[in-house]
């Protein structure tokens, strides 16, 4: 039966995260493309706004409750009223309110997973995540290696796809400056980001290169005792005129056309939409190799750097290496849309409305 109704339940739509953009791109995309009628619904939003720009004709519905029982009976209601076919969430956890809520209705469930198999908000995630893989229809996750690791670490009916983030269509194609001496790290602040390794590494190369400077755009509020501590980290080396945090920015585009080189020092990610949208603007881009996400962006020596995870010497070097030889920039720049079509957004887009039509 060809669903009508596809509802996206995420957590807090406020937020400017990826896993936000990409909710609300996909979201935006089914609408563009099908005649599904499309909501989405949120659980954590103080603000009942919407970060991301989302189509008119989507339907944004905030839900407060008290509790697991008493958020999930509120959204067996919605359901039912709306009659929805397709309930996506976005986020593994989100599991635990939309299983009861369908029970014994028609409704396909999906988890669509924005860590990895490896990431573990939480003490009880992989107990969700194995009623998940026995209950839900299908479990998409965000790189074929992180498939992998579900397919051999959890048994149920459930199938298990992995579907890329997509990169969104630019309005135009950049042309790399490489002039603006100029680097950039993209993510909210908190710790599995890394940015207090980040720091120990801006620290090496400011420090040699003290004619550069490195941008950081991302919320700094959300946990502010691991901020306070970055921002102690940055006084004692000295380098607070160097290493700026900036304030979020619904154009993030702009500031990528306006950098050199996109470091990412994160501990763990799913796939990380800042190297995807970097990759969009031809930026060479230098990675930790951690488990999952930027070996699938990243040619390693084509158009950026991975690295051991965690050393933040080697980290450094590169980067230095980089900054010294702006022939070798401009050619990893030249060299970032290879392999690009796998990010295609018609692409991805053919494979999420397959398996809703199934």
């Amino acid at each position: 039966m060809v669903p009508e109704n596809i509802c996206f339940f995420n957590g807090d739509m406020s937020r400017n995260g990826g896993t936000e953009r990409c909710t609300a791109m996909i979201a935006n995309e089914l609408k563009r493309r099908t005649k599904y009628k499309i909501f989405i619904i949120d659980i954590s939003n103080k603000t009942e706004e919407c970060y991301f720009d989302v189509d008119r004709d989507i339907e944004i519905i905030h839900i407060h409750g008290n509790g697991i029982l008493d958020i999930s009976f509120r959204i067996r209601k919605f359901i039912k009223r709306n009659c929805i076919d397709v309930i996506i969430n976005v986020e593994a956890m989100l599991g635990i309110y939309t299983i009861p809520a369908a029970s014994f209705l028609k409704v396909k469930n999906i988890v669509w997973e924005h860590g990895n198999f490896y990431q573990k908000q939480c003490s009880s995630i992989d107990k969700v995540r194995a009623l998940e893989m026995m209950l839900c229809d299908y479990y998409i996750t965000l790189t074929e290696r992180d498939k992998l690791n579900f397919e051999q670490n959890f048994k149920g009916k459930c199938k298990v796809k992995y579907i890329y983030n997509p990169i969104e269509p630019l309005q135009y194609v950049p042309q790399y400056k490489g002039d603006t001496k100029t680097i950039l790290s993209v993510g909210l602040v908190r710790e599995i980001k890394g940015f207090d390794m980040l720091v120990d590494v801006a620290n090496i190369v400011l420090k040699k290169h003290p004619d550069w400077r490195w941008l950081i755009y991302g919320d700094t509020e959300v946990y502010p005792e691991y901020m306070n501590s970055i921002r102690r980290k940055i006084a004692e080396y000295g380098i607070e005129d160097k290493l700026l945090f900036m304030n979020t920015t619904k154009n993030i585009e702009e500031c990528y056309r306006n950098a050199d080189i996109m470091v990412m020092t994160s501990r763990m990610e799913g796939l990380p939409m800042t190297l995807l949208e970097a990759k969009a603007c031809k930026l060479p881009i230098v990675s930790f190799d951690i488990e999952t996400g930027p070996s699938e962006i990243i040619d390693d020596g084509v158009n950026g750097f991975l690295i051991k995870p965690y050393d933040i010497y080697a980290m450094a070097e590169c980067i230095c290496e980089l900054i010294n030889d702006n022939e070798r920039r401009c050619q990893f720049s030249e060299n970032t849309y290879l392999g690009i079509d796998k990010f295609n957004i018609d692409s991805i887009m053919k494979q999420w409305i397959k398996i809703l039509a199934v």
